[in-house]
């Protein structure tokens, strides 16, 4: 292998570990990660047709869903095997929608597990 095939090599993997490494402190650090959570919620569609193209899979990455009438997203460190039944919520709303002539309704919101 010739030097300059070797710096590139080098240079290559340098750019692929740092992406990593600052993909890793993007996890850790709860303050950005929650940031970049209420900026995904602001931004999302509220147009059912739309959500296909919507950053739907991030969102639901850190969601809990209890049972039918209760969804909430978690900001800060996942939660444990305790993951809360009825918890307090932040920015909570209610969702009605129907289904083959039976209308339910949603509650969902935002829990911080520091």
């Amino acid at each position: 292998m010739t030097a300059a095939e070797y710096l590139s090599k080098a240079i290559d993997e340098s750019i692929k570990k740092n992406a990593l490494v600052m993909r890793l402190v993007e996890i850790e650090n709860s303050e950005d990660k929650a940031s970049a959570i209420i900026k995904l919620l602001n931004g999302s569609v509220t147009e059912p047709d739309l959500i296909e193209n919507s950053n739907f899979k991030e969102l639901f990455s850190n969601c809990v869903i209890v049972n039918q009438k209760l969804i909430y997203l978690v900001i800060g460190k996942p939660l444990d095997d305790n993951i809360p039944k009825s918890p307090t919520l932040l920015y909570n709303s209610e969702h009605e929608y129907v289904v083959r002539k039976t209308t339910f309704k949603t509650k969902y919101g935002i829990i911080i597990n520091k």
